[in-house]
Order: C-alpha cells, then sequence, then structure tokens
C-alpha cells in the first residue's frame, strides 16, 4: 500500500516538474477581437405579449461568469458546463502565457496532456493555466434548463479534479458523491504559487471535510477506489 502511494506521487512530482520547466509555446496567439452579446429588442402591446417575449429573450451571462487568473500557475476548473459556442480551449487564447501550454492530468489517457486549441473544457476537470499576469476569462454556460448535471469518473489513485457550482462548496459536499472513496485532497494557492494544506477526509483539525473549496478552482483528489463524481451545478 506505501510503495502504491510513493508511486502516485512520483507521478504528480514529476508532472509539476515538466510543468514549471521549459514548455513548448502555446497554440493560440492573443486574440484582438472583442465579442459582444445583444438582446433582441421585441417590441409588444400587452402584458401576456410582454411575458412571452421575455422567455424568447436569451439570458445574457452575468458579470461574475468567469475565471480570475492570478500571475504565474493557476490550477483552474470551470465552475458549471459551458456554451458549444464558447466550449473550447481556445477560450484561453487571449491569456498572456508566455509561451506556456496549458496542461491537464487525464488517468484514462495514461498522465499529462497539453491541450490544443479545439480541445473541450469540461466541467470537474482541472486545467494548469499560466498566466504572465492578473487577468480575467469570461465565460458563456449552457443556460439550457434541461441541461443533465455533469458527473465523471475518478480512477483509483490521483484525480485532477474541478470544483463545480458556482459558490464556494466543502470538501464534504463537494465529494458527497464519493464520500467512502476519496482520503487526500491537495489545492493551489494561486497567490503563493504553492500546494497548500491537504484536506484529510474525516481528520481532525482545520483541514478535514468542512475545508472550503474555491469555486473556479481544481484539486488533487487521491481516491482509494473508483466512483462516480456528481457535480454540485449543471
Amino acid at each position: 500500500m506505501e510503495s502504491r502511494y510513493i508511486r502516485h506521487a512520483l507521478v504528480i512530482i514529476i508532472g509539476i516538474v515538466l510543468l514549471l520547466g521549459p514548455t513548448q509555446a502555446i497554440w493560440a496567439e492573443e486574440s484582438d477581437s472583442n465579442e459582444t452579446i445583444e438582446n433582441e429588442i421585441i417590441e409588444v402591446e400587452s402584458i401576456e405579449e410582454a411575458q412571452e417575449a421575455k422567455a424568447l429573450v436569451p439570458e445574457s451571462p452575468s458579470v461574475n461568469d468567469g475565471i480570475m487568473l492570478s500571475p504565474g500557475w493557476n490550477l483552474a476548473a470551470t465552475p458549471r458546463t459551458l456554451d458549444k459556442s464558447a466550449n473550447t480551449a481556445n477560450i484561453f487564447s487571449g491569456v498572456h502565457a508566455e509561451g506556456h501550454s496549458i496542461w491537464t492530468y487525464d488517468n484514462e489517457k495514461g498522465g499529462w496532456v497539453d491541450l490544443s486549441q479545439n480541445d473541450i473544457i469540461r466541467p470537474l476537470q482541472g486545467y494548469w493555466i499560466y498566466s504572465a499576469q492578473k487577468q480575467w476569462v469570461p465565460l458563456v454556460y449552457n443556460r439550457d434548463p434541461l441541461v443533465v448535471p455533469p458527473s465523471r469518473k475518478l480512477e483509483e489513485g490521483w484525480n485532477l479534479v474541478g470544483l463545480s457550482g458556482v459558490n464556494d462548496a466543502t470538501a464534504r459536499d463537494a465529494f458527497l458523491s464519493v464520500r467512502k472513496a476519496w482520503t487526500n485532497i491537495i489545492g493551489w494557492d494561486r497567490e503563493k504559487q504553492s500546494y497548500g494544506a491537504v484536506i484529510l477526509n474525516g481528520g481532525d483539525g482545520g483541514s478535514n471535510e468542512m475545508t472550503l473549496l474555491a469555486s473556479g478552482h481544481a484539486y488533487w483528489v487521491f481516491m482509494t477506489d473508483p466512483g462516480i463524481m456528481a457535480a454540485l451545478d449543471a
């Protein structure tokens, strides 16, 4: 058992060395264009028509729909399912990455994966993103009220998991669907550019399952057994 933990830890350490060392140039240049979202104006003559017209107008993203990146490396995630019009890694093309790639850790593909421009950004998945400065990345969520909340299979060992939901949540609530399988959670402090304290499932003291996890962030999660994680939000 101890050797298995050591082997998993070495995989993580080697991956971080790769991330912080020289990396290939990012796939997309900084975009000079800015997209605008306009609501359609509909003329109505009665209250009933106004109510019907209101249902036809698409909901605009709020000012909180996005991720704030800090200077340096960020372990980030999308809080909700993105709209199909803006759900690829191209949403980060405007980030000043100084030649660094965007990375994720995919258990099914055997480890680290650097993203291409057309790779889908998925909820419940974590991404390493480098930014030369503090930068806001706007997100366009899928507003379909019938969209099914996502889920993801977590494998035995370490998984890079994005926190779902637009609000912060405790580790207990965020990983309630796999509560009997996770043991450790490790987050990344964007300001200090270092890992935080290890959160223990059922642990004593301040770093236990009641520790608050931040929306828009991702975490390393160790699983003793595979499990299906359900999102807190669609």
